[in-house]
């Protein structure tokens, strides 16, 4: 049973640790708002950034602010398409 623990943790920090697939819809995202700067998020959320070169709890942590800023963009009027 501790393995199925294991597998959904790796699972939700995304393939081996890497970006989550709600942030790399988060980045997709930032890149549609209006006036944003292409690569705003990279920094943290894109597929290198710090987000998933720390702890799966870090990275967690970082998913949950993806789904958070998605959550609050695409409750928005007029939210990019990205953003839902």
């Amino acid at each position: 049973m501790r393995w199925l623990g294991v597998v959904l943790l790796l699972a939700a920090c995304g393939p081996l640790g890497g970006q989550s697939m709600e942030c790399a819809k988060w980045v997709a995202c930032s890149d549609a708002l209006p006036g944003a700067t292409k690569g705003s998020q990279d920094e943290h959320f894109g597929p290198n950034g710090l987000c998933w070169q720390g702890s799966a709890s870090s990275a967690m942590q970082c998913t949950q602010s993806c789904r958070d800023a998605l959550a609050q963009r695409a409750s928005q009027p007029g939210a990019p398409a990205e953003c839902k």
